[in-house]
């Protein structure tokens, strides 16, 4: 079955089976003699009708030409309807012109009206194709314009907030002169924490512009999983002391792997910090690898976290799509970025990316696995 999606005037076999279906439907006036009448009008005002050594195309004759002048339409792909009826315009009046010359030098007289029927309808229907695909071009377009603007006002906000926290965290360490060493540990560290985020969302939507253009070359080496991930974990525990979680390496056998490691242990940054943001406090956040029976290995990050709609999940990989939760770390909205440069980074390494939740028995908790 043909999805919409594959029926596209820029496809030549959709203009060939369009003209085709246009000739049909001519083809059959001819041969039921649906257009004699309109012929015989059309003969008087080109041609002498009573010139005797004229000879006139038989019904089979006409019907080929019919055919001709409606599926030359479909070897040319014209994007601008005003060009179609330009090209319409100038096929017709190039075809009566044919007709009268061959009249004149040849004594024989072409089919007029079918061929012209022929042109004229074929153009129509390709040409509204080519205005509806132009017109849907646009609106696809507007649309992606104003998701961009609003992911770019969602990301500004989000980066705002951040720098306003790290502003509030500045001004209590300037008029905290009697604090204590743990509370200055404690504001420190989570302005830290609040940097590191910001300058993991920027970083974020460098890499995803150079992926999409095709400008980011990946260094691949062999990586034990297990090392990769135990440096990724402490790498965070700061950030779990703040949130009040945790983070567990499951039990599991230990595998090499060709990875970019920057490139992956960004993405793997990226799964640990939703983990955490989204994390209830008091919880365990798992990270594990698994090698598959089907083959490859599979590495994943599970929270306990409340459960994300399934008509929602897949939408999360979109780079202007975010779930908005509050998160534990500030109370910031997600401006839906990590993802979508994780699924871009594993799609260059030949990987990919699924969410499951929920995932445990008690119905709840999020899982986001990497296939390798």
């Amino acid at each position: 079955m043909i999805g919409r999606i594959e029926i596209r005037y820029g496809n030549f076999w959709i203009r060939l089976i369009c003209s085709l279906a246009v000739a049909v439907g001519v083809g059959n006036a001819v041969f039921f003699s649906l257009l004699d009448a309109l012929e015989e009008v059309a003969r008087t005002l080109i041609v002498e009708p009573d010139v005797e050594q004229y000879i006139y195309a038989s019904r089979f004759e006409e019907i080929i030409a019919a055919f001709c002048s409606c599926i030359i339409f479909s070897l040319f792909h014209i994007e601008e309807p005003w060009t179609m009826t330009a090209c319409c315009f100038a096929m017709a009046m190039a075809y009566v012109l044919g007709v009268v010359m061959t009249a004149i030098l040849f004594g024989m007289v072409l089919p007029i009206v079918s061929p012209l029927l022929g042109i004229l309808l074929a153009s129509v229907l390709l040409g509204t194709m080519a205005w509806s695909e132009e017109r849907d071009g646009r609106k696809q377009l507007e649309q992606l314009e104003r998701a961009k603007q609003e992911f770019t006002d969602m990301l500004v906000h989000d980066l705002r907030r951040r720098m306003s926290s790290i502003l509030m965290s500045f001004s209590l360490l300037e008029k905290g002169g009697k604090a204590t060493e743990g509370k200055t540990e404690e504001i420190t560290g989570s302005m830290r924490l609040i940097a590191e985020r910001a300058l993991i969302q920027i970083n974020d939507l460098l890499a995803i512009r150079r992926i999409e253009e095709s400008k980011l070359k990946l260094d691949k080496k062999k990586t034990s999983l297990r090392r990769f991930l135990k440096r990724s974990i402490l790498e965070h525990q700061l950030a779990c002391e703040v949130v009040g979680t945790s983070i567990k390496l499951l039990d599991g056998e230990d595998c090499e792997i060709e990875i970019d490691e920057g490139l992956i242990s960004r993405v793997l940054a990226n799964l640990l910090w939703n983990a955490l943001e989204h994390a209830e406090a008091g919880s365990e956040i798992q990270v594990g690898c698994e090698l598959k029976e089907a083959g490859g290995v599979q590495v994943f990050v599970a929270n306990k976290g409340k459960p994300i709609p399934r008509e929602l999940q897949d939408k999360l990989f979109e780079a202007f799509v975010s779930e908005r939760k509050e998160s534990s770390l500030g109370n910031l909205p997600a401006v839906g970025l990590g993802l979508a440069f994780c699924k871009l980074a594993l799609e260059a390494h030949g990987a990919s990316i699924a969410i499951e939740s929920p995932f445990d028995e008690a119905g709840g908790g999020v899982k986001v696995s990497m296939q390798f």
